[in-house]
């Protein structure tokens, strides 16, 4: 499609730009098909790769930071982040943020137990529903007084759903379907109409309109060269089969709002309109790499995903790419803030600490809760005073975190760290083990401190 001339400001816009610029944008760590962190530690997915193929057409140097994503919202809003790689535009976030064109139109569905009856929003309402925090269902129900509940991450609100802790979950459909397959969840089906046809579009913060500029120039020039029908075939998977009956384009809105050519970017696929679409998209996504397995509760990985992480990270110590750090966390004062406030303020408190650790380590670096108050961090390519560095930022951060108890309690952290290869030791429960040992001796010595593992004395 032939989105007419570029607009001279968007060249200027280029020039003026610092050589050195790279531009900061958030991406979800578990956001998938859209966001994700993946079995490397990379950020990948679709809103990534429009994101890093407009900006790179237009020559702009952009670094992924990755984020749980109510995270990400207040670094957006503090301006610690120049944008985020996708967001769904309303008008409340436009008071904040400035958007992108948009390069693609999503419905949102409501996802029930097979079992439960429920057929549209109407009939639950009143019911336990679920969404994920700080996205735009969660914006939009509250502002309508709709009572809803939040997860940390859209695969965490299924699997709560699956599990009967919730009712229904609104979800974006095609996300839906994708994490319904990836997890292999097969108790749970979406129902009803396609509900809040919403665009999604890059979000930068205020004050970068000639990098916006640029990042529209880029939209239309990925439109039209094709390498956007290529991206959203590798992630969906249904491509032109049904691109007649479901490609949707913004025609109609620049009529009516007087946006130039330069806006009109193809809008995909705004729902599934029949089983046998839908039984060819599952088919399809399920061919694409499975995410790791993420910790229901803070939307960081599990075991799971760090045996993964570990084992990308231990191949590439082989091929000279320097140490692994090995961080075991242990929450100091967990129990009191459960035995004195109860579970709901306990798992919001380790929410909270999650949020932080992930926003304290780099976007190569896995973050994972082991169980209970236990986390652990592995460091790609890091020497043991990084490691250091970094355990005395987590210790003081957490012991100033705002607790959802207020200040009558808080929490602590003791931390073991454990260097890969120091030792030859490869088998990862063991060097588990030994970090669970560095970090009880620094616990020993007084708490909120941090200590190396150090073999028992002969």
């Amino acid at each position: 499609m032939w989105f007419g001339a570029i607009p001279l400001p968007a060249r200027a816009a280029e020039s003026q730009r610092p050589a050195d610029f790279v531009l900061t944008l958030g991406s979800d760590v578990s956001y998938p098909p859209y966001q994700f962190v993946d079995g490397y530690g990379e950020p990948a997915g679709f809103d990534v790769e429009v994101a890093q193929a407009a900006t790179e057409l237009m020559g702009l140097k952009v670094r992924i930071h990755t984020g749980l994503w109510e995270a990400l919202r207040t670094e957006l809003d503090q301006q610690r982040i120049d944008g985020v790689v996708g967001m769904f535009r309303s008008v409340d976030r436009a008071r904040r943020v400035d958007f992108s064109h948009p390069y693609l139109q999503v419905h949102h569905r409501l996802f029930v137990r097979k079992d439960s009856g429920l057929q549209s929003l109407e009939q639950a309402a009143g019911k336990r529903i679920v969404v994920q925090s700080s996205d735009l269902m969660h914006d939009f129900l509250s502002k309508r007084h709709i009572p809803v509940l939040a997860a940390a991450t859209p695969d965490a609100a299924l699997r709560g759903l699956s599990a009967g802790r919730y009712d229904a979950a609104l979800l974006a459909y095609l996300q839906g379907l994708y994490l319904l397959r990836e997890y292999r969840i097969d108790d749970l089906d979406a129902v009803g109409e396609p509900l809040f046809p919403t665009r999604k579009c890059l979000a930068l913060a205020k004050g970068h309109e000639p990098i916006l500029a640029l990042i529209n120039e880029g939209l239309a020039a990925l439109q039209n060269s094709g390498h956007y029908d290529e991206i959203y075939d590798k992630w969906f998977g249904v491509g032109n089969a049904i691109a007649s009956a479901e490609k949707r384009t913004l025609w109609l809105v620049a009529i009516l709002t007087g946006v130039s050519a330069l806006s009109l970017i193809f809008l995909l696929v705004t729902g599934l309109r029949s089983r046998r679409i839908e039984r060819r998209l599952a088919r399809e996504i399920e061919h694409h790499r499975s995410i790791a397995m993420s910790d229901p509760l803070t939307g960081l990985g599990n075991r799971h995903l760090v045996r993964e992480r570990y084992a990308h990270a231990r191949e590439g110590t082989r091929h000279g790419q320097g140490d692994i750090a090995l961080l075991l966390i242990d929450l100091d004062g967990f129990k009191a803030v459960n035995d004195t406030f109860g579970h709901q303020a306990g798992d919001e408190a380790l929410r909270a600490v999650a949020r932080f650790i992930s926003s304290s380590v780099r976007s190569s670096d896995t973050v994972a809760r082991l169980g209970g108050d236990e986390f652990i961090i592995i460091l790609h390519n890091a020497a043991a005073a990084e490691a250091a560095t970094l355990a005395e930022a987590v210790i003081s951060g957490i012991a100033a975190l705002a607790l959802p108890a207020g200040n009558q309690i808080r929490l602590g952290a003791s931390i073991g760290i454990e260097i890969v290869p120091a030792d030859g030791t490869d088998d990862l429960d063991e060097l588990i083990r030994k970090a669970d040992k560095a970090m009880y001796r620094a616990k020993n010595r007084g708490r909120n401190s941090y200590g190396f593992y150090e073999p028992e004395p002969c």
